[in-house]
């Protein structure tokens, strides 16, 4: 009966801990996602720039270069580099 019982324990505690680690790989994010998002935006026609990094998503990042690159009162400007 005591072996039966530590055989149930055991395969108890694997299924624990393969739980515990399929919701650890679950919520783990991308490095990049932990770094956050950036972005660059020029004006080519007056060559004004505007950037941003560590943003939560990539719309956020795009728009807050876009937003830098129009503070210098360009109006053609156009995100050309994003990562995330």
């Amino acid at each position: 009966m005591r072996n039966g019982m530590t055989a149930m324990l055991r395969s108890g505690a694997a299924i624990g801990v393969g739980i515990w680690l399929a919701v650890a790989t679950l919520s783990a994010q991308p490095a990049a996602a932990q770094l956050g998002f950036a972005a660059v935006a020029i004006s080519p026609s007056t060559l004004d720039r505007g950037s941003s990094a560590g943003t939560s998503s990539q719309a956020s990042a795009e728009l807050s270069a876009l937003r830098g690159c129009q503070s210098t009162c360009a109006k053609d400007c156009k995100v050309v580099y994003s990562v995330g």
